[in-house]
């Protein structure tokens, strides 16, 4: 497969050391073609599962319509239909990215595929579930999502021990963050002590960021309108989202630059990527590209909408900012909680809503099923 042989913002990307990733994929992606195109002429490198994305495709579509008919004369229930129609097209998406993953020693070319949220809070299942899917599917480029919920950071280790690549995902807050890569490299200590090989399993984080910006902007706005603390609320409106990914990021390059992680690398290992998911601007006063261009650095991967993609290789404006200014990023964010917001609330906060939006995706996707089964 011939890749990216056209110079745009989105292939320039790759020079500075960040991959991007589509945030979804569906049959039609892949039957038309343009899924192939997009990593030959984007040099897309990767795909993140959607639950909304398929969501609308079963329920505006018929692209499973056939399938889904089949499955259920079978005398399969719906959540076995979802997860068929999905590793379908996983597989096929997998096969496509396989010579970019071959190519880069297992870099690039990785798919992402997401569990049940429903069992989000419950190691056992998750673990469970990973196993039964990274068998299912058979390919070393599969990723399997699992959320960074207290309860199953426990199940990030031990995919990781099994050597099951995973995508870390509802990941808002920076004191978590710390603890997943932390489980993360106790995952491949303990796969190193079982006498197996750590070079092939690949992990990423993925860090929310506009998100946070919504959710801090509005209380900044309030603040805004008078007071001691105004003008440094007009400052940092719409900056939280950015200043948390350099915080995180310098917290990548340090903790990855320990002792314990040298000795995993000695053997192949490789750093578990910090990832950048909704970085869509999208419904905001903010340029369509501010956070594309703002998250830019070595070993990093961001995930684009469509939309986002088509935006930034129109007039992108890739440049290594990420690692500007950490410091003063720490310092800023330092005051949100002199004015009494706080970070880790928020982050809390942004898990339960993010937990919530998948699950009622989830659940039209499950209804969506129900209705074509018949």
């Amino acid at each position: 497969m011939k890749l990216a042989t056209r110079e745009t913002p989105v292939t320039r990307l790759e020079s500075f050391g960040q991959d991007v990733w589509l945030d979804y994929i569906d049959r039609q992606l892949i039957r038309s073609g343009y899924l192939r195109q997009l990593i030959e002429e984007d040099g897309l490198s990767g795909i993140a599962y959607n639950v909304e994305a398929y969501r609308r495709a079963v329920q505006q579509t018929g692209d499973y319509d056939e399938q889904i008919r089949r499955l259920h004369r079978e005398g399969r229930g719906p959540e076995q239909i979802r997860t068929e129609i999905v590793l379908e097209d996983v597989r096929q998406a997998l096969d496509l990215f396989r010579p970019l993953y071959d190519d880069s020693q297992g870099l690039r070319g990785l798919v992402s595929v997401g569990l049940s949220p429903h069992i989000a809070r419950d190691a056992g299942k998750t673990v469970n579930q990973a196993r039964q899917i990274w068998k299912q599917v058979g390919r070393p480029n599969l990723m399997i999502e699992i959320p960074a919920t207290g309860q199953c950071l426990s199940a990030i280790r031990q995919c990781i021990r099994e050597g099951i690549n995973v995508n870390v995902t509802l990941l808002t807050g920076l004191p978590r963050y710390t603890i997943v890569m932390e489980k993360y490299i106790r995952g491949l200590e303990q796969r190193s002590s079982d006498g197996k090989d750590v070079h092939s399993v690949r992990s990423v984080a993925s860090w929310f960021v506009s998100r946070l910006d919504r959710h801090v902007d509005p209380l900044l706005e309030k603040i805004m309108l008078g007071g001691p603390y105004a003008q440094i609320a007009e400052e940092l409106h719409g900056q939280s989202g950015v200043m948390s990914a350099k915080v995180a990021y310098q917290m990548f390059q340090e903790i990855f630059a320990t002792r314990n992680f040298r000795r995993l690398a000695d053997q192949g290992a490789q750093p578990q990527r910090l990832l950048f998911t909704c970085t869509s601007a999208e419904n905001s006063p903010y340029s369509d590209v501010k956070y594309a261009d703002s998250l830019i650095a070595e070993q990093t991967v961001d995930v684009m909408t469509m939309t986002e993609l088509q935006a930034y290789r129109d007039h992108g404006n890739p440049a290594p900012r990420l690692e500007e200014n950490p410091q003063e990023a720490s310092r800023r964010l330092a005051r949100l909680d002199d004015m009494e917001i706080h970070l880790d609330e928020i982050a809390e906060q942004l898990e339960r809503e993010g937990l919530q939006r998948f699950v009622q995706s989830y659940d039209a996707l499950i209804d969506a099923i129900k209705r074509k089964s018949v």
